[in-house]
C-alpha cells in the first residue's frame, strides 16, 4: 500500500482523442449489503454467495482539478494534482491525457450514515432499528476501510458518432509502477430494421467542435417523420446559431420536420451550429465573524476554458493579517468554466 497519494495517469492518442466528444467520471461506494441485524453481510437468496452490493456516493468526494496545465509530464501530475481529483488535458498534439488521484489510500474514511442506512434497511427483507443501530456504531467510524466497502473510479466516454465503433488506444501507469497499453472498441447499438434508412443530427460549435455525441435515427422512409424541437436545440452554455440553421429548419427556434431517405442505405446529415456563451464566476471572501464581504473577484470565460485562479494567494493575504481560515469550497483548485455561472 502506497504512502503517498495514489495517481493514474492515462494518454489517449490523437486518433482515439478526435473521436471522443466527453470524458466523465464518477466516484461510487459498494457496500456489502447487509442483513436486518446490522451484523451479518446478505447473500442472494437461497444460496451462500456471492454476496448482494449496494452503489452510494462515496464517502471521499471527488472534483474536476483545474490545476494542472496542458502537455504537462507525469511528474508534473503527480506533483501539481490534488488528492480526490481528475482531470482532463486537451493536449497541443491533439492528444488527451486523464488523471485519478485517489489521495493518500492508508487513510480511514468514515462511511456515511445514508449508505449504512441503505445497506440495513433497503432489501428484500425488512431491516430493523435494532440492525441499523448496530451496523452506524460499528461502520461510521474508522472501521469502514475494514468493514464496509471498495471504492471505485468509473471514467465514462462518449464518442462524437457513437453509431460507429470507436476504439481509444491509450497507455497506461500509476505510482505504483504498473504499466499497460489499451486497445478498447466500443460497442454500437444496431438498432436499424431492413427497408429503414438513416438521419444523423450533428451539433457543432462555431469552431466545429462537437459539443454533443451525433444523434442517429432510424426510420420508415415513407411513414416516418423526424421531429426536431426546441428542447433537442437547448444546450447548456451554448446559443444556437439561427443565422446558419438547416434548410427548411424554423428561423425562429430552429425546429425541423425532416423525412427519411427514400434511397436505401442513404444517410442524411444535419449539422446544427452553436455559438459559446461567456459563462462567469464569482468568488467571494467574506468575514465569517461580522458576515462582511472582504473582496469579490470575477471572471468570464467559455465551458471548459481554464480561469488561471485560486484562492490560495488571497488566502494567504487574509492570513497574514491575521484571519484563520474556516472553509474554501474551492479547495485550492485552479478552476475552471461551467456550463452555469
Amino acid at each position: 500500500m502506497p504512502t503517498a497519494n495514489y495517481v493514474r495517469i492515462y494518454r489517449i492518442d490523437k486518433e482515439s482523442a478526435q473521436n471522443i466528444n466527453k470524458v466523465s467520471f464518477d466516484l461510487k461506494t459498494y457496500m456489502p449489503a447487509l442483513m436486518p441485524d446490522g451484523q451479518h453481510m446478505a447473500a442472494k437468496a437461497g444460496t451462500t454467495g456471492p454476496m448482494l452490493f449496494i452503489k452510494a456516493p462515496a464517502a471521499v468526494p471527488i472534483n474536476n482539478s483545474g490545476s494542472v496545465a496542458a502537455d504537462a509530464t507525469d511528474d508534473e501530475i503527480i506533483a501539481k494534482t490534488s488528492p480526490q481529483t481528475y482531470g482532463v488535458l486537451h493536449n497541443s498534439d491533439g492528444s488527451m491525457t486523464l488523471y485519478l488521484n485517489y489521495g493518500n489510500l492508508t487513510r480511514p474514511y468514515e462511511l456515511p450514515v445514508d449508505t449504512i442506512t441503505k445497506g440495513v434497511m433497503n432489501n428484500s427483507w425488512d431491516g430493523t432499528q435494532e440492525g441499523l443501530d448496530y451496523a452506524l456504531n460499528r461502520l461510521s467510524n474508522n472501521n469502514y476501510s475494514a468493514l464496509a466497502t471498495s471504492t471505485y473510479f468509473t471514467m465514462n466516454i462518449s464518442f462524437n458518432d457513437p453509431s460507429i465503433e470507436n476504439t481509444v488506444q491509450a497507455t497506461y501507469k500509476d505510482t505504483l509502477n504498473n504499466t499497460e497499453t489499451i486497445n478498447q472498441p466500443s460497442s454500437p447499438p444496431s438498432a436499424s430494421t431492413d427497408g429503414q434508412t438513416t438521419i444523423k443530427v450533428h451539433y457543432a460549435d462555431q469552431n466545429g467542435k462537437y459539443i454533443k455525441p451525433i444523434e442517429t435515427h432510424y426510420g420508415w422512409p415513407d411513414t416516418d417523420k423526424l421531429q426536431i424541437t426546441t428542447q433537442d436545440l437547448t444546450i447548456p452554455g451554448y446559443t444556437l446559431d439561427k443565422s446558419n440553421l438547416p434548410k427548411g429548419a424554423d428561423p425562429d427556434t430552429g425546429a425541423l420536420t425532416l423525412s427519411y431517405p427514400k434511397e436505401a442505405g442513404k444517410v442524411d446529415d444535419i449539422l446544427y451550429r452553436f455559438i459559446q456563451n461567456k459563462q462567469k464566476i464569482d468568488v467571494t471572501y467574506v468575514d465569517d465573524t461580522t458576515g462582511k464581504q472582504l473582496a469579490t473577484d470575477t471572471m468570464s470565460g467559455v465551458v471548459d476554458e481554464n480561469s488561471k485562479y485560486n484562492t490560495q494567494t488571497k488566502l494567504a493575504a487574509y492570513e497574514k493579517q491575521g484571519y484563520q481560515l474556516v472553509s474554501d469550497e474551492t479547495n485550492g483548485a485552479t478552476l475552471l468554466f461551467s456550463d452555469q455561472d
